[in-house]
């Protein structure tokens, strides 16, 4: 038999071929195998990587639609790709559903184009999110002039105080943000206006009772306007910069400088001709005699809110059945166990709480809650107190939610203007922070809007 010779080694020619066509063999199985793997139709990398560049695109997108939303969802924005840009509230337009149905179609064609079964687990529950939303916004009422940015207590105008009071100075970036948000204000209140007289013409206009409401939070908020140096977002944005080591003595009090007259030319007067256009305009609005289901679409808007907003399929009538149902039985079910066990009626010195101050009674929720929800160490939190210029306006306790990638602070407002004390706080603080803050995602995504 004739050999092959190689050095100090034989091999026989069968052999060669073995030896040559195994790894030939094995290579080509594990690419078809790769291969298989990759374009399968239960499971693609490439089809994950296609979908996620979207998620990340429209996250993108919707975050920097404004800098109060980019700052309130993202500390460090840069770790997301995310470019500093010309800060702004974003804009107010007249709705249109014309121009608002061609942009939903493209944006199903984009979600469709997506092979589901292609996707992780993680990716269909997205991709079935926004599907679902997608679905909410061709209903009629998603487009409605019937939407209210104001109010007297939660409307844009009443929260901005708060939002900007709030508004973190991590970075030298972050105070020239905020410095061209102050500047932004008119122009920003002036799409509103234009939004609000739109509302007027089709005879949709807030009733008389809401206009006079935000007029006189309009006043409250300038009521120190002749005196910029004593206002509430004065004394809070000198009190941050002397908290902060990121300038100078000079360049601070350069920024004092700036902010106050910010203040007289910009923020001072977008209130006021706020304030202004909504009182020429008073008189003109619906009384709103019956809500929402008088009002010509409101029934279809009602039906948006309720399907886009609580996340329910059920028909307005469905619930308030389910709900009116649920109420006499847990109250026919409390009647039962109070007559089996007359203890639990509470008296009123059972209601009184060995508790003073809301840290008190936040260290004790915290505990107290440990039974039923994980246990949260680490967790940082102020209560802080609403200023008295808006106290009449705001709500009686109210939560700001740190941003995704950093989780803190968290900021808890009790407003003084309800003096709430006793069980009442307690079961306030209760809402508002302690078990409220441990059924809140540590990681949270910024609404998405098209």
């Amino acid at each position: 038999m004739i050999t092959v010779r190689t050095g100090a080694y034989s091999m026989k020619p069968a052999s060669l071929h073995r030896r040559i066509l195994f790894p030939l063999l094995l290579c080509g199985g594990l690419l078809f195998a790769l291969l298989f793997w990759y374009f399968s139709p239960f499971f693609s990398p490439g089809e994950n990587r296609r979908f996620s560049a979207y998620v990340e695109e429209r996250f993108h997108s919707e975050v920097t639609s404004s800098a109060i939303t980019l700052h309130y969802t993202l500390a460090d924005p840069a770790s997301r790709g995310i470019a500093p840009g010309t800060a702004s509230f974003g804009t107010v337009s007249i709705p249109d559903r014309t121009s608002y149905d061609a942009l939903l179609q493209s944006v199903e064609t984009t979600l469709t184009s997506f092979h589901r079964n292609r996707l992780s687990a993680e990716n269909q529950i997205t991709l079935d999110l926004l599907l679902y939303e997608l679905d909410c916004e061709k209903m009629p009422g998603s487009t409605s002039l019937l939407a209210e940015p104001l109010g007297p207590s939660l409307g844009i105008q009443a929260q901005l105080p708060i939002l900007l009071a709030e508004y973190p100075f991590r970075t030298q970036q972050d105070i020239a943000d905020y410095l061209h948000l102050l500047q932004d204000l008119p122009r920003y209140f002036s799409d509103l206006i234009a939004l609000e007289q739109e509302k007027s013409r089709q005879g949709v206009f807030q009733n008389d009772l809401a206009v006079d409401g935000i007029i006189h939070q309009c006043s409250a908020f300038l009521a120190d306007a002749d005196t910029p140096e004593i206002h509430l977002l004065h004394t809070v944005f000198q009190n941050k910069l002397q908290a902060s080591s990121l300038f100078s003595e000079a360049e601070r009090n350069l920024c004092l400088q700036t902010h106050e007259k910010l203040l007289t030319s910009c923020v001072f007067p977008a209130y006021r001709s706020l304030s202004d256009a909504l009182s020429s305009l008073r008189g003109k609005g619906t009384q709103n005699a019956g809500g929402l289901s008088r009002q010509e679409g409101g029934l279809s808007y009602y039906a948006y809110l309720l399907r886009s907003r609580v996340g329910v399929d059920a028909s307005p009538e469905e619930l308030t059945r389910l709900l009116t149902q649920q109420l006499a039985d847990q109250c026919a079910e409390m009647q039962i166990i109070l007559d089996q066990n007359p203890s639990l009626s509470l008296s009123e010195q059972a209601l009184v709480l060995p508790f003073s101050t809301p840290e008190e009674m936040l260290a004790d929720l915290q505990n107290a809650v440990s039974e039923d929800f994980p246990v949260l160490s680490g967790i940082a939190y102020e209560v802080k107190t609403v200023d008295d210029s808006l106290k009449d306006f705001l709500s009686p306790a109210f939560y700001l939610t740190p941003p995704a990638d950093i989780n803190s602070p968290n900021s808890i407002y009790l407003n003084p203007a309800d003096e709430m004390t006793g069980i009442e706080l307690y079961s306030t603080l209760a809402h508002e922070a302690f078990p409220a803050i441990c059924t809140r995602p540590s990681r949270s995504r910024a609404p998405t809007r098209f």
